[in-house]
């Protein structure tokens, strides 16, 4: 004579492997999913700090450390039309560039 209790038992297991089945998925979907957004903002950041670089090496290697000719050599800047070079300060994305009497004082990072 067979009992229902094998058939429960059964049923049993195969919910739970199905739960531990669900739980496995939606883990390696979030790690999947956490690395892919992680990495974009890194590309991102490693994005702007390349446009200031670029900047940078513009300005050191083209100019006489004027703010006038900074000006020039900073347009293809992304940010350009957001630059302020009325006063001391110019704030880049990553880095100030620091003048005094017109001329480049020092570069900082942010």
């Amino acid at each position: 004579m067979k009992t229902s209790f094998g058939k429960k038992q059964k049923s049993i297991f195969g919910i739970l492997a199905g739960l531990v089945l669900l739980f496995l998925v939606v883990g390696a979907g979030y790690v999947i999913i956490d690395q892919a957004v992680t990495i974009t903002y890194m590309q991102d950041g490693y994005k702007k700090t390349e446009d200031d670089l670029v900047a940078i090496v513009c300005v050191v290697n083209s100019t006489n450390f004027s703010k006038s000719q900074i000006e020039k050599c900073v347009r293809q800047y992304p940010l350009y039309k957001y630059l302020d070079f009325s006063g001391d300060t110019v704030a880049l994305r990553r880095y100030e560039l620091i003048f005094k009497n017109n001329k480049l004082l020092k570069i900082i990072p942010i």
